[in-house]
Parts: structure tokens; C-alpha cells; sequence
């Protein structure tokens, strides 16, 4: 069985305390058997609260924030949560996976993973290349 989650990043020198289930001690993902505990709990509602330093901290977090630009109610809570969330702290990147939807990498309250689809429309045709264009 598919399930979302959402992955908070944590780039602080020292963890934030985030509202969620809090570990007593935090957990070395670097260890096999405690990153299948780490994926184990992913299924739980709320994020995961990663450190830079490669350990779990909390997880089922709870993630909040002001309404920011972008926000699509089409792309459902994780996702704008996230947007929320990340905008309100600068030092978190936020890895969003969806069910049903490629994963997004969510910072500063932008989707950095956005597609853009803006498409050229000059006649102009491509580029010469640079060597090409030197020996004109």
C-alpha cells in the first residue's frame, strides 16, 4: 500500500522543538535497523523531524504557518502545510512524497521542484552553438 508523508529537514545547529511525538533520544538514521524504524513511523499523520545531524527527532509533527502565496487547495494539507510551514522557518526544507504525485522539495514557503512551463515563442529557433557563433 501507497502513503504520503512529509519529510521536515532540519538545518538548524540545534534541533527545533516542533509539536509532534517527541523521541527521548534522538534516533541515528545511519543505523539499517533504525532507518526501517524511521520509514515504520512515516505512517503515522504528521512529518518527520529530521536533523542535519542524520537523526529523527520527532515524528506525526504537526506543521502550521500563515497562508502564504501559492497555495493550491488542489494539491491538498501536506503539501500547504509545508509552503506554511517552511515560510515561517527559514533553516527547513521540507521533502514532501504524495501518494499519487512525484515528490516536492518545499523551502522558504516554495515548491523548488515546480515545473516550469513556459515555452519560447520567437521564430527565432534555437541557439547557435558557442563554438559556432565564435567562428561567425
Amino acid at each position: 500500500v501507497k502513503h504520503g508523508c512529509t519529510i521536515i529537514i532540519d538545518l538548524s545547529d540545534l534541533p527545533l522543538t516542533l509539536s509532534g511525538q517527541p523521541l527521548t533520544e534522538p534516533l541515528n538514521l545511519k543505523r539499517g535497523e533504525l532507518l526501517d524504524l524511521a520509514k515504520a513511523l512515516s505512517h503515522v499523520d504528521g512529518a518527520l523531524h529530521i536533523h542535519k545531524s542524520v537523526t529523527l527527532h520527532a515524528f506525526g509533527v504537526l506543521l502550521d504557518g500563515p497562508a502564504v502565496p501559492g497555495e493550491n487547495r488542489a494539491r491538498g494539507a501536506r503539501f500547504n502545510s509545508a509552503l506554511r510551514f517552511t515560510s515561517a522557518h527559514e533553516h527547513i526544507i521540507a521533502v514532501v512524497v504524495s501518494s499519487d504525485r512525484p515528490v516536492s522539495i518545499v523551502q522558504n514557503g516554495i515548491e523548488l521542484t515546480a515545473i516550469c512551463d513556459w515555452r519560447p515563442t520567437s521564430s527565432f529557433g534555437e541557439p547557435p552553438l558557442l563554438s559556432d557563433w565564435l567562428q561567425s
